[in-house]
């Protein structure tokens, strides 16, 4: 494998957060660069100086699944939010530990 591996992610179906998290849980084998345009992010991939190349492989394996678990992560997150935000309404309506 080259030292460097470049990835690009689709702007519309990826959040720059999604790959920031998945990055930065990356970062004891690679080191990635992102680079933002208004359709795709890129992703320059380096393996660190104490990583070999399986560990480097496993490692960009790991970063592609955790880049889809964090956006959706996001996506059920947004999509859920109304429901959860009245469940905590209706749990607290019911303590009182809302009316002060």
């Amino acid at each position: 494998m080259s030292n460097r591996v470049i990835l690009e992610f689709d702007c519309v179906v990826y959040s720059s957060t999604a790959i920031q998290k998945a990055a930065y849980r990356a970062m004891n084998f690679m080191l990635v660069h992102i680079d933002l345009n208004e359709e795709k992010i890129i992703c320059i991939c380096e393996p660190t100086s104490d990583a070999d190349n399986d560990q480097f492989e496993k490692a960009i394996q790991e970063f592609k699944k955790d880049v889809l678990d964090y956006s959706l992560r996001e996506k059920i997150r947004d999509e859920t939010t109304p429901i959860r935000n009245l469940i905590l309404g209706i749990a607290f309506s019911k303590t009182g530990a809302g009316s002060e």
